[in-house]
């Protein structure tokens, strides 16, 4: 459904955010999540609806590490929105794209480009191939016409070609960068080094207060435990909605100059009185 809405003019679209709904008795479990925001961060959005620090560790630092990714590819991205609004090219596009006009052969083995519907290209540089199978740790990937970097071991495949049974253990979303595409300067060597982080991240167990994660959504270093250890004082400020919701929020602690200073902003709530506790 995000190929199909993208290519009839809809650009800034994800497929769903991070986590779902989690009607009844259907959860989200870490797998899931883990898939999900690696299928998600490339795309022009990226919003959760769980957060990823209700799971493990290892779920926890692929979630932040891929919501770093869609940070590295934010300039490609920004170019892509200018050249969406002027042209009316897609920014999500199915691989059949990449063949339009060039005369390529289509047909890569048994299978059609035109038929493969799990894998995507961010403009006409970048192809992703996601795992959308539970419990796999290898795909099938069809690559179109041109000359292809996989990002994570370095590789070059000569396409149009079929990659059979292609590793894609949990903490991989598949990367392919084509030759010659116009890409901002350093931004492949950019996201060769975030393949790196997100396999150290994956591998490497952090420090994490759970009540500090809670409240920040990151892992602490040892360095930073006893620091973060330390009584704080809270300033609580009480906002009143124009209905029955009220938020309470910590508004100011003493966690250090690198902590201090933080601004709360409440969007969607019109506030009709501010008082302090």
């Amino acid at each position: 459904s995000t190929l199909t809405y993208s290519i009839l003019g809809y650009p800034f679209i994800m497929p769903d955010m991070v986590g779902g709904n989690e009607y009844g008795n259907e959860k989200c479990d870490a797998e899931l999540f883990a898939r999900w925001v690696e299928a998600s961060s490339p795309m022009p959005s990226l919003q959760f609806s769980i957060l990823p620090w209700r799971y493990d560790q290892r779920t926890l630092a692929i979630a932040r590490e891929y919501a770093w990714l869609h940070v590295d590819l934010s300039p490609y991205l920004l170019r892509l929105v200018q050249e969406s609004m002027n042209e009316g090219w897609p920014i999500v596009r199915p691989i059949f794209f990449a063949d339009a006009g060039s005369g390529e052969k289509t047909e890569v083995g048994e299978s059609e480009i035109f038929d493969v519907g799990d894998e995507f290209m961010i403009g006409d540089g970048l192809l992703f191939a996601p795992v959308l199978d539970q419990g796999s740790t290898e795909r099938d990937i069809i690559l179109p016409g041109g000359k292809w970097l996989d990002l994570w071991n370095g590789d070059t495949v000569d396409g149009p070609a079929e990659l059979k049974n292609h590793g894609a253990p949990l903490h991989v979303l598949p990367m392919f960068v084509r030759a010659g595409a116009e890409l901002p300067e350093g931004f492949v060597e950019a996201l060769v080094q975030r393949t790196k982080a997100i396999e150290a991240a994956s591998s490497q167990r952090r420090w994490r207060r759970p009540e500090e994660a809670a409240a920040r959504g990151r892992d602490i270093a040892p360095a930073e435990h006893d620091q973060l250890s330390k009584p704080a004082s809270w300033k609580r400020i009480g906002f009143m909605s124009r209905g029955s919701i009220r938020l309470n929020a910590d508004a100011s602690h003493n966690h250090g100059s690198r902590c201090s200073g933080n601004r709360l902003r409440c969007y969607g709530f019109p506030a009709r009185q501010i008082f302090q506790e």
